[in-house]
């Protein structure tokens, strides 16, 4: 066998942790020494044909440093790099996994909330599946009352960049928000416990109100009456 020659092998997993983690045994694969590995981890199922098919698939990742022997390596969605179990943060990984958003619509109402969901999907793979998230709870911000979303990074593929749309009525999509909005890892601190705010008719994440700078119109109504919207809500 020339090893010179690029060649992908596919390993199912050995075990799982109870954190989540799967274990590959790397062993069965040949690759010369020097060379770099490329790693890309998928998700497969079987068709009606019994065929496998590729479901969902990671970003690419380089594994440089390797060592030959038992030595236990690490990667995460979403990264780069194959590195060694002392080079990597485990509880940080973890902590990576869920984002939290808080959705703000027009009124204090809690029935303003009924039948909405996110429709979520990978900004970086638009053949991904797409999910619907519901919200577990609402609560008040600011006197302002919200919604809020628990958004799981492992339900996509990357999970670097994530679309999030509000619909009402599920399936139906009766009603739907007036953007798309994108969740990205290239945002500032996009892993803090401080949650991100959706806003309703607003372009993009925040994470406080006084962020979210609106629009004002104006116009004469009549002689002594002049009217003005704004693209936000006052109380916001």
């Amino acid at each position: 066998q020339n090893l010179t020659k690029d060649k992908e092998w596919t390993i199912k997993p050995q075990k799982i942790f109870p954190d989540g983690r799967l274990v590959y045994d790397t062993s069965i694969a040949h690759f010369p020494a020097d060379r770099p590995i490329y790693v890309q981890p998928v998700r497969l199922a079987r068709n009606l044909d019994g065929e496998e098919i590729e479901l969902a698939k990671d970003c690419v990742k380089v594994w440089i440093d390797r060592h030959a022997g038992t030595h236990l390596h690490h990667t995460a969605q979403g990264e780069t790099e194959v590195k060694l179990e002392e080079q990597i943060d485990l509880q940080s990984i973890l902590d990576k996994r869920w984002i939290t958003v808080r959705y703000f619509r027009h009124g204090m109402d809690p029935i303003s909330y009924k039948s909405w969901d996110i429709w979520a999907w990978d900004a970086e793979d638009d053949k991904a599946t797409s999910h619907a998230i519901s919200w577990h709870e609402t609560s008040i911000v600011d006197s302002i009352l919200c919604a809020e979303f628990k958004v799981d990074r492992s339900l996509f593929c990357t999970g670097n960049r994530i679309c999030l749309l509000p619909r009402k009525g599920g399936k139906s999509w009766s009603q739907r928000g007036h953007n798309t909005i994108e969740w990205s890892r290239g945002l500032p601190n996009p892993f803090s416990d401080k949650p991100f705010l959706l806003l309703e008719g607003y372009d993009h994440l925040v994470r406080d109100l006084s962020q979210a700078y609106g629009s004002m119109t104006c116009y004469v109504d009549g002689p002594n009456s002049v009217k003005i919207s704004t693209s936000l809500p006052l109380e916001w």
